[in-house]
């Protein structure tokens, strides 16, 4: 029965892939850790914040914009 799935399936096309970049809602993510650290004396959430930001700023940007589709 699997032999006969796979068969089958070879002839369909394959489905498009999701490669959207979504940078905002790590952007509320970064707002979120920036606003509570003071609030909730963890001062380690700002270092947290940073690097994620430089991860989006390097990682989710082309051409100098931040991904959003």
């Amino acid at each position: 029965m699997r032999a006969k799935l796979l068969e089958r399936r070879t002839g369909r096309l394959r489905p498009g892939l999701d490669d959207k970049v979504l940078a905002d809602w790590n952007g509320l993510m970064i707002a979120a850790l920036a606003h509570a650290a003071p609030l909730l004396d963890r001062p380690d959430w700002i270092g947290l914040a940073a690097r994620a930001y430089l991860f989006v700023r390097h990682a989710m940007s082309r051409d100098g914009r931040l991904g959003h589709s």
